[in-house]
């Protein structure tokens, strides 16, 4: 057993190495400009520590000439100074070819040793603030007097506000690496959960995985997680898109972050490069490694030093839910053990689909995907205003499109006979904006004003069909919403229609017994 308050060797590797590698570091300092030698024949260099803190001091070097005497130039622009465009040619006051790169706001005396080197210690600052830097020094040739002096390029140097945030105020708790509601490229996201008294800021803050993946947060606003509460972050915070998730920031706004469905880690690390939370999960030696459900860390372990341990990882019975109903199991943004939705909506079952072709032969699934509903009831059912859902994507029936008491309607990709693999004229055309997945997929039905009326989840062959060239098909003495959603009633067409794949659509089924 680990001593308390010490992270798992994998889990201090991979800090180590970020730090290393400075993946977690803010911008480093940036050049700009050129600069002119003197007399020595020596340009000056200026170079700053990486990291400069609000309330810490920080490091410059800087090199030229050997016993030179000089100043720091510290500004607060780089492109005007009283009234004058920067940088600012010093050729008409006889200093050759050089160049004021900064505004002379602080000058900072300086000299330089026998090696030509001179190091200063400054207060550092804080606010994301840019400050800028450039060397003159007094490198003259004494006889004819040209070059008067030298002077560096200019450096832009950056400080960065003290989080004074320690590892574990802010603690990874729930991970979504594989989503089967919607694409992982929609659907990734991860929680977390401020275990401090104060809000926490996580604007700035850089989120990396254990691959190349770095992203560093510039929303230009605070994030902000509040004291004792969950936040998710994802890499898409659109709900009509992502499963139906809040979100506090959509990452892939500012670069990107791929979580891989085997082995990888998540580290979140603040400006001034504090660690506060890493875990490296391990594709299912340890840790949970489900589809379609998040990795969930046990209520009562939320500190830092025991996140990174897969035992204390599991995966939860709860559905996300929402609308249209998402199907994966987890819990973003609440407690773990308050579970919203712990079964299935199978729906109201008034519309109920009763046949899916989602891989046709004859033609390209792109043009030959369809699916066909039936209408339970004693009385017809205008589908205007009706929602059909595929994982995070859906579209609304616009205009009457009534199914018949006891009756079928097809709803079909392209609407047009002579592509579609030759599926009857009277097909609802819903444009493209829908597809059907070849392995597995949730298929939901909303009425006009928002209820469930079917929600089913074909499972690339586990308990639904998965034939290529045929639908599935619901047993036609199985037609209600129970055995919709159970996919031991359902079987492959065998009748021909079109262009010769297989299937009934919008007439009676074939039988699904023996």
């Amino acid at each position: 057993m680990r001593p308390a308050n010490t992270l798992r060797p994998s889990t201090q590797a991979l800090i180590a190495a970020l730090a290393a590698c400075g993946v977690s570091a803010p911008a480093a300092a940036q050049t700009f400009g050129t600069g002119c030698a003197g007399a020595s024949g020596k340009t000056p260099t200026i170079e700053a520590d990486e990291l400069i803190v609000d309330g810490s001091d920080f490091g410059v070097e800087i090199t030229g000439g050997p016993n030179l005497f000089g100043y720091l130039l510290v500004g607060a622009n780089n492109t005007t100074w009283n009234g004058l465009d920067l940088p600012l040619d010093l050729g008409a006051f006889a200093f050759g070819d050089c160049d004021l790169l900064v505004s002379v706001n602080i000058v900072v005396p300086i000299t330089t040793d026998g090696l030509g080197q001179s190091s200063l210690t400054l207060p550092g600052f804080g606010g994301f603030i840019d400050v800028y830097l450039q060397v003159v020094l007094a490198d003259v040739d004494l006889v004819d007097f040209d070059p008067p002096a030298a002077f560096s390029a200019g450096l832009t140097i950056t400080g960065v506000p003290a989080s004074l945030l320690q590892p574990g105020d802010l603690v990874i708790t729930e991970v979504m690496k594989d989503p089967s509601f919607v694409t992982d490229g929609f659907g990734e996201w991860f929680e977390v959960f401020n275990t401090t008294d104060a809000d926490i800021d996580v604007n700035h803050w850089t989120i990396t995985d254990g691959g190349t993946d770095s992203i560093l947060l510039d929303a230009g606003a605070p994030l902000i997680v509040p004291a004792h509460s969950f936040a998710v972050l994802g890499n898409n915070a659109d709900p009509a898109v992502n499963g139906g998730i809040d979100m506090l920031v959509d990452y892939s706004l500012y670069g990107t972050l791929n979580f891989s469905n085997a082995a990888d880690s998540l580290v979140l690390t603040t400006p001034d490069q504090i660690v506060v939370d890493a875990i490296v999960w391990d594709d299912g030696v340890e840790w949970p490694d489900e589809p379609g459900q998040s990795m969930q860390l046990v209520e009562g372990v939320f500190e830092f030093d025991l996140n990174d341990d897969g035992g204390n990882w599991e995966v939860t019975e709860c559905f996300i839910g929402g609308t249209p109903f998402n199907t994966d199991r987890g819990t973003p943004g609440t407690p773990a053990g308050d579970c919203a939705n712990p079964t299935l909506p199978f729906g109201t079952g008034e519309i109920i689909f009763s046949e899916i072709m989602q891989n046709p032969s004859s033609v390209a699934d792109t043009v030959g995907e369809w699916f066909e509903v039936y209408n339970t009831t004693g009385a017809a059912i205008d589908l205007d205003g009706w929602t059909f859902a595929q994982g995070g994507g859906s579209f609304v029936v616009a205009g009457s499109f009534s199914v018949p008491a006891g009756g079928y309607r097809v709803l079909a990709r392209i609407g047009d006979s002579l592509v579609n693999g030759g599926l009857p004229l009277d097909v609802y055309d819903y444009d493209d904006t829908l597809f059907l997945p070849n392995g597995s997929q949730t298929l939901t039905i909303l009425d006009a004003s928002g209820a469930t009326s079917c929600l089913l989840q074909y499972d690339n062959g586990l308990t639904y069909p998965d034939p290529s060239g045929a639908s599935m098909s619901l047993d036609p003495t199985h037609l209600d919403v129970a055995s919709a959603v159970d996919g031991s009633f359902w079987c492959e067409a065998i009748s021909l229609y079109g262009d010769g794949d297989l299937g009934t659509p919008g007439v009676a089924n074939d039988s699904c017994g023996p």
